[in-house]
């Protein structure tokens, strides 16, 4: 299975309204067990975001998908300035 997840971000310093949005394309085959990707995404000079998505494909080809999003205060991704963290899980059926 092939498709796409995309990152969207905002940076509010220095009163600007930056938006950044990337796309990333991910490929998943069943029965190959867990691909756990991470994917890194700046806005700005200010905001880092790091999503680390955990897939896996059973043989009716059901997709698990479960992760974490964690947010920084700087781009810079030897910082360790975080600033929030989020989870997420949920399926994705076939058609």
């Amino acid at each position: 299975m092939d498709g796409s997840v995309t990152i969207t971000s905002n940076d509010h310093d220095d009163g600007l309204d930056r938006r950044c949005s990337r796309p990333f394309l991910i490929s998943i085959v069943a029965g190959e067990g867990v691909r756990s990707i991470r994917i890194v995404m700046t806005c700005g000079d200010d905001r880092r975001t790091e999503v680390f998505h955990n897939y896996q494909a059973d043989a009716q080809d059901v997709v698990t998908v479960s992760g974490r999003v964690d947010f920084y205060e700087d781009a810079d991704e030897n910082a360790s300035d975080l600033d929030g963290r989020a989870t997420f899980s949920f399926l994705i059926q076939p058609d």
